[in-house]
């Protein structure tokens, strides 16, 4: 059974060589934040995991049961993998991308806020000016 809020959060990893990576975390559960808090992610946004059956998005047909699903295989699709950092972090199969930078995690974390924002009822989204999700 799917959770109830899907998340896109942003994380930092260190590889094998003890360099600080960067990843996007796509993941679901009841209460995101919390969630996020506990696996140290600093959550972007989330929504309801919303079921993505039979759903045709740019001429392209999805089978996927929830949009956490959805998102992590969308991520793939752009070439954004999971990345592989010698040990297996909590959630590491919802993490995509290995960026050097925050700033390239937070480009992917924007692509994919941006569909959500298009296709979904409702988003919350973390405001760093009052630190809250509006």
């Amino acid at each position: 059974m799917a959770r109830k809020n899907c998340y896109i959060a942003v994380a930092a990893e260190i590889d094998n060589e003890l360099n600080t990576r960067y990843t996007v975390k796509i993941g679901s559960g009841d209460s995101p934040r919390d969630r996020c808090d506990k696996q140290r992610l600093k959550m972007l946004g989330y929504t309801a995991n919303a079921e993505m059956r039979r759903r045709v998005i740019e001429g392209v047909f999805y089978k996927t049961s929830s949009l956490e699903t959805f998102l992590q295989n969308y991520a793939t699709e752009l070439g954004f993998v999971q990345p592989d950092y010698g040990y297996k972090a909590a959630g590491y199969t919802e993490m995509r991308g290995d960026f050097e930078t925050i700033q390239e995690a937070l480009k992917l974390a924007a692509t994919l806020l941006a569909w959500v924002r298009a296709e979904c009822d409702w988003i919350k989204e973390f405001d760093p000016k009052s630190g809250r999700y509006v």
